[in-house]
């Protein structure tokens, strides 16, 4: 029974009789040593042939004395917290023993689901996907955030209709709003030293975006300063944030590129519209393809399989899946 620093163990036979009562030791090489130590006594003690080790699946807690267990060359089974809760005799109590002696019921009548830790290329993989997809959506949040401070202080600056920026996220408007967030700051810079600017940082806008850009200002009702202070500071933090979040999103696209080549998953690049950031999402979620037979695996994996309801003469397929 795996916790965040020290587990429960408990051995029994194929018959569910005990052989060493319940014991704990904490996640360390002391501890492991400890629990081999244990195994080794019942083993001796029953003269058992075989060891089944199993565990249920505890957020990231067991992942470690998972990785230890099969460096020492034991086998683990990683089952499901249901299968367990199926199989206690008390639903409304749950001590670490009873927990333990689910799980011991769960495996000696095979009964749930086994999941297994990936090798390192997929859990590589797995983490440098899963943490793309976190950082992108920190991104949109954080765009989202953007855009409403430009609109409250530079209204109308990036409305499509008025065509300055071509890309509001590209390198001259980020720029330009961290110069000139407010148009009272746009009217003071002027066309020349706003057209100055733009070349200065080696953009491609000129004089004509420049007399857009301050007609625009003149043209828009703004607060004074004073009142919009703190949405400035928030709008420059939020764009070097930005910044910082579009070159951690690179870094692991190159690591995502880096283990798909690695695996079946490249033949998914070949699909019309399928990328790089696509086929590594389904790829580090799958795990090894070549662990299904056929694809309704795959789909009953991912919990898109229709339901089935059948009882006497009523046969309903196809149900919908929720």
């Amino acid at each position: 029974d795996v916790a965040k620093y020290n587990h429960s163990a408990m051995i029994v036979n194929f018959l569910g009789d005990i052989i060493i009562p319940k014991f704990d030791f904490p996640y360390s090489l002391h501890g492991i040593d400890f629990l081999k130590a244990r195994l080794k006594l019942a083993c001796k003690q029953t003269q058992a042939k075989k060891l089944f080790l199993a565990l249920e699946s505890t957020g990231h807690y067991h992942e470690n004395l998972v990785a230890s267990l099969v460096a020492s060359g034991y086998d683990i089974a990683i089952i499901r917290p249901i299968d367990s809760k199926n199989e206690r005799d008390n639903v409304h109590a749950k001590t670490d023993a009873i927990d333990l002696a689910a799980i011991a019921r769960v495996i000696i009548a095979s009964k749930g689901t086994r999941s297994n830790m990936p090798d390192a290329i997929y859990y590589n993989l797995q983490r440098a996907s899963r943490t793309h997809r976190q950082l992108t959506w920190q991104e949109t949040r954080l765009k989202n955030i953007i855009t409403m401070l430009v609109d409250k202080t530079f209204t109308g600056l990036w409305n499509p209709e008025n065509n300055i920026f071509s890309d509001k996220w590209g390198k001259a408007s980020l720029l330009f709003i961290q110069r000139c967030p407010i148009p009272q700051e746009t009217m003071k810079m002027g066309v020349k030293r706003l057209t100055d600017f733009f070349r200065k940082h080696h953009t491609t806008l000129g004089a004509q975006t420049a007399q857009k850009i301050v007609a625009l200002a003149k043209n828009t009702p703004a607060r004074p300063m004073e009142v919009m202070e703190s949405d400035i500071i928030a709008l420059e933090s939020n764009i070097h944030i930005l910044g910082t979040l579009a070159t951690e999103i690179f870094q692991h696209k190159k690591q995502m590129v880096k283990f798909l080549v690695q695996t079946p998953g490249t033949y998914l690049l070949s699909v019309p519209g399928i990328s790089v950031v696509y086929a590594s999402d389904f790829t580090a979620e799958v795990g090894d393809i070549h662990r299904f037979a056929y694809a309704k695996q795959v789909i009953s994996l991912a919990g898109t399989a229709p339901r089935k309801y059948q009882s006497g003469e009523v046969d309903k397929t196809n149900l919908p899946t929720s």
